[in-house]
């Protein structure tokens, strides 16, 4: 939990979002390998590297009451859809040897609540089935 904060905008509640969100993936182990990385199918907010996988994380960042739970809901079948086609496709880039690294390929979901008693981040590992 950190102290609330009042971005102004969207752009900026997202932007905070996903700065809290690498901070909290760093804390956990993660490596961070990219950020809003873009493609023809999307955007991966965060490309990252964990316990031998490689990892798209989508960051969904909702400010009061059920802030949590409503980021968690937008996460329609066709957005999980895109997720994982863009795993697909990150992993399709990488050259023999950096894709031989990983073990895996997995989505997680970073979940930032912003809410009058603090912002709270709560990390879903492998949130998005295959």
């Amino acid at each position: 939990m950190s102290t609330p904060s009042k971005p102004s905008t969207p752009q900026d509640l997202g932007r905070n979002g996903e700065d809290q969100a690498v901070a909290s993936l760093k804390a956990r182990g993660y490596d961070i390998l990219e950020r809003n990385w873009r493609c023809e199918i999307g955007e991966a907010d965060i490309v990252a590297a964990h316990d031998g996988d490689l990892v798209i994380v989508e960051v969904k960042t909702r400010r009061g009451k059920d802030a949590a739970s409503r980021a968690l809901e937008s996460l329609t079948a066709k957005k999980q859809a895109t997720l994982l086609a863009l795993a697909q496709a990150y992993q399709s880039i990488l050259d023999d040897d950096d894709a031989s690294a990983y073990e895996g390929l997995r989505v997680d979901v970073v979940t930032i609540a912003v809410t009058p008693r603090g912002t709270f981040v709560e990390v879903y590992p492998n949130a998005v089935g295959w």
